[in-house]
């Protein structure tokens, strides 16, 4: 396995790189925004990057269940330090996802937007990937709103 494919699942099987893998997270921040300054497309390319990511990433998930998608989604994010992921309401047609303590937003100051780009695009490909059905993730609460938590609504088409 090459390219893109094989550097995610060497990554998702890797164990941990450096004796003192933390880096302040005001870095993994500096990087994201500092995308916006660059790029005028910059959500929809982290969106996009993410949902790759998050394919790739549910190959390793083994339940096609909506439930088991998301526990597994919590673990590779709690693994990873990106945050706690819980389901907050659900029904035939969408669901509703809470992540607690945001490596992205958690205590940031508003900027009056959402900025979990990534992280909804990973939730949307890993869905996509593991119940076969075409979804949108949309934030709607984040740290960049001013929000406590970030949610994620998930709608099934």
């Amino acid at each position: 396995m090459t390219g893109f494919d094989g550097a995610v699942k060497k990554l998702l099987e890797a164990k941990k790189p450096r004796k003192n893998d933390r880096v302040d997270i005001r870095y993994l921040r500096a990087v994201v925004h500092s995308l916006q300054w660059v790029s005028l497309a910059e959500s929809s390319s982290l969106y996009l990057a993410g949902k790759k990511f998050g394919k790739e990433a549910a190959k390793s998930f083994k339940s096609s269940q909506v439930a088991d998608v998301v526990k597994d989604l919590g673990k590779m994010f709690s693994d990873f330090g990106v945050g706690r992921l819980e389901i907050k309401e659900k029904d035939e047609k969408s669901i509703i996802v809470a992540l607690k303590d945001s490596a992205s937003s958690s205590g940031m100051e508003s900027v009056g937007r959402p900025v979990c780009f990534f992280e909804a695009g990973i939730i949307d490909g890993a869905m996509e990937a593991r119940l076969k059905r075409q979804t949108v993730v949309t934030e709607v609460l984040c740290g960049g709103l001013g929000d406590e938590v970030d949610e994620f609504l998930i709608k099934f088409k």
